[in-house]
């Protein structure tokens, strides 16, 4: 993820459309909106995907889709429910709601740099919850 996903931000920020945007912006509206821990995550798997769509890229969309698999395979996917505490949703949200802001704007290095700052950020709380420290 830390790999590919800046990228797609980045590519989006100069390709999205403005129906890309209102597909992003709704999947930031509702995420937030949710008080259910697992409606809010798959919003934010929607959010993810339709910044990768947004590349008109297929073959970086296919990377995506297979990384998404393997992730839900893997300790990664058992893990995912002690991210979903309203703190941790929040603070995701409110990176959510940035990257989407720059890709708006069409900032493809704040884009890169919000998104890669973002998947750091759920990799420490991932790290520190399978370390035991759900901190």
């Amino acid at each position: 993820r830390l790999l590919l996903e800046p990228r797609l931000a980045a590519i989006a920020a100069s390709r999205a459309t403005e129906a890309d945007m209102a597909r992003m912006e709704d999947c930031v509206r509702k995420g937030q909106l949710s008080s259910d821990g697992a409606t809010s995550q798959k919003c934010g798997d929607l959010l993810h995907r339709a910044i990768a769509q947004a590349t008109r890229n297929n073959l970086l969309l296919s990377l995506f889709e297979m990384i998404y698999a393997v992730r839900e395979a893997t300790t990664w996917g058992r893990l995912k429910p002690a991210l979903l505490t309203a703190t941790r949703l929040e603070k995701q949200w409110n990176e959510h709601r940035a990257i989407v802001q720059a890709i708006r704007e069409r900032d493809s290095s704040a884009s890169a740099q919000i998104m890669r700052q973002h998947i750091d950020d759920v990799k420490l709380e991932l790290t520190r919850i399978a370390e035991g420290d759900d901190g």
